[in-house]
């Protein structure tokens, strides 16, 4: 049996992967930090026994690296598919953030990729690795440039800025969101409200004036 790389497709994981992938982000949901986690406690949430987990993974680390992973590939394509058939930037960017909110499970588990970008921990040097073995760029980029080729196709993009910054941007106000929904509790801003001022944000910034 060939071992899991995190890779892959969603719909190419195995069951048993799947519902250790599901174990990992409850885990996240319920505060539990990365290093505190096991093999053991990641099976035992999923219902399947310890030892099945290595016939797919060398090590607690590759589960929970390969976890983040399939959430991220999940929601961007889940997005890649909605964005496709809305009109302009303006709807494609409410109807992101619109999904980061119907998929709240998911946050954590996304907050942990970001955390572990930047990490020297053996999570995420492995996820700096399995990201560089990709042999095209990432759902995140593919999702990114998808939303800014179709704007620059119908002409709602200001001309005078680099595609870098239109890029940074973007990720920087989606990023912005997902802090929001971590932290929204108690916060005196509703939902509705967030994803306006997210959205105008972006609008007003990077795009014509007569847009």
């Amino acid at each position: 049996m060939s071992k899991i790389t995190g890779l892959e497709a969603p719909n190419q994981v195995p069951p048993k992967v799947t519902a250790m992938y599901r174990a990992v982000s409850t885990l996240l949901r319920e505060d539990k930090d990365i290093s505190e986690m096991s093999v053991s406690m990641i099976t035992g949430l999923a219902g399947i026994g310890k030892g099945t987990a290595y016939e797919y993974f060398d090590s607690k680390e590759e589960i929970i690296v390969c976890a983040l992973l399939y959430e991220i590939r999940t929601v961007t394509e889940q997005a890649s598919h909605q964005i496709q058939i809305c009109p302009d930037l303006e709807t494609q960017i409410h109807r992101m953030l619109l999904l980061v909110e119907e998929h709240s499970q998911c946050v954590d588990a996304i907050m942990a990729f970001l955390h572990l970008l930047t990490d020297h921990s053996k999570e995420g040097n492995l996820l700096r690795q399995r990201i560089a073995e990709q042999k095209e760029n990432g759902p995140v980029d593919l999702l990114v440039r998808q939303i800014i080729d179709s704007a620059r196709a119908k002409g709602e993009l200001r001309e005078d800025i680099p595609l870098s910054y239109i890029t940074n941007a973007l990720l920087a106000r989606m990023i912005s969101y997902l802090m929001y929904q971590c932290h929204h509790i108690g916060n005196d801003m509703p939902p509705e409200e967030m994803r306006r001022l997210v959205t105008e944000s972006i609008m007003n910034e990077l795009c014509k004036k007569n847009i």
